[in-house]
């Protein structure tokens, strides 16, 4: 062996050590991530941790095509099932590991949720998980999966299954157009007593309206709509609209409170308050398109792109609409 090889193993050694030891730490906290790691690989962690750490290690220096006529002439498979299914282990398990080091340095403790209420991933969930990240080699797309099977792990039933088939089927430019319309949004929210009473997320339509290529210069043209809404991550109403500027009334202790419901931009809270007095109660509707589902569900794990420019517009649009517009936190 050279010394470029022996240098090799060492650093493979070095890293699976390192992994193992952030692991422990993980599983002990989340017992999901066990599972998780199961699901995923074949049971190899119920057999032992370095059963995977040795799978891994195989994968980096081995050649798979070779290890593949290996396995097709001990089984009678045919060669190119073999090698599939060992490249698409291959990134399931790769995946898994790097979902594991994303919640390891993400969370010190677990879902939080009371272990009563603690949901439980199915199988069914593990396996459409597999069927449909084996076959993803676009570097965007997979970063989703990654995310998806981090935010799975720590939080179970945080993505459906119809989420799961929906990024299986989109490509590198789908989820960077999807990016953009996340980095775009505009949102209300008001919890109470831990139940959501409002929720509203949508692409703002501007100017002339989103059917009309309003934000093509924030690259959401039409057609760039129909693509999202051919995917099924927002709806194909372009004009639905919402009350934006409302409060909600809320009684605590028989105290009656009226509480403003604040919007939201690139993480920047807006107080919006009518001018107009008489639509104080109502407030003004903002047209748009909303979030599907699967949209929503998939925008907490997206990065926003920082977008001054559009963030100056909105807030124009919104002054245009009769809405006074009140910035809460800082704006970076």
């Amino acid at each position: 062996m050279s010394a470029e090889e022996e240098q090799t193993e060492e650093d493979l050694s070095q890293d699976l050590v390192r992994l193992w030891t952030a692991m422990r730490s993980l599983f002990r906290r989340l017992p999901n991530a066990r599972k998780a790691v199961d699901k995923l690989t074949g049971g190899l962690l119920s057999d032992g941790a370095r059963a995977l750490a040795s799978r891994l290690h195989r994968y980096r220096t081995a050649n798979l095509v070779d290890e593949a006529r290996q396995i097709a002439n001990a089984s009678g498979m045919p060669l190119p099932a073999v090698f599939t299914a060992l490249v698409r282990q291959r990134r399931i398990d790769e995946l898994t590991i790097d979902s594991l080091r994303l919640v390891n340095r993400a969370s010190p403790s677990a879902s939080g949720r009371p272990e009563h209420e603690e949901e439980v991933t199915s199988d069914r969930w593990f396996q459409t998980f597999y069927d449909e990240a084996g076959m993803v080699d676009e570097d965007d797309v997979r970063e989703v999966f990654l995310r998806i099977l981090a935010g799975e792990i720590k939080t179970p039933g945080s993505f459906s299954l119809q989420t799961l088939r929906v990024v299986g089927t989109i490509d590198q430019r789908t989820a960077q157009d999807f990016r953009r319309a996340v980095s775009v949004r505009i949102s209300v929210e008001f919890r109470f007593r831990g139940r959501v009473l409002i929720h509203d997320e949508r692409v703002p339509s501007i100017g002339d309206g989103l059917g009309s290529n309003a934000l093509k210069e924030e690259g959401l043209g039409y057609s760039v709509l129909q693509g999202l809404m051919e995917h099924g991550l927002i709806f194909t109403d372009l004009a639905s609209s919402m009350p934006y500027g409302t409060s909600a009334t809320v009684t605590q202790n028989g105290i009656i409170h009226s509480i403003p419901i604040l919007a939201t931009h690139q993480e920047e809270k807006w107080l919006l308050t009518p001018v107009d007095e008489t639509k104080k109660a109502t407030g003004v509707r903002v047209e748009g398109v909303g979030f599907t589902s699967c949209g929503r569900e998939l925008m907490g794990i997206v990065d926003t792109e920082k977008m001054p420019n559009f963030r100056n517009k909105l807030m124009a649009h919104l002054t245009t609409l009769g809405l006074q517009v009140t910035p809460l936190s800082p704006h970076s």
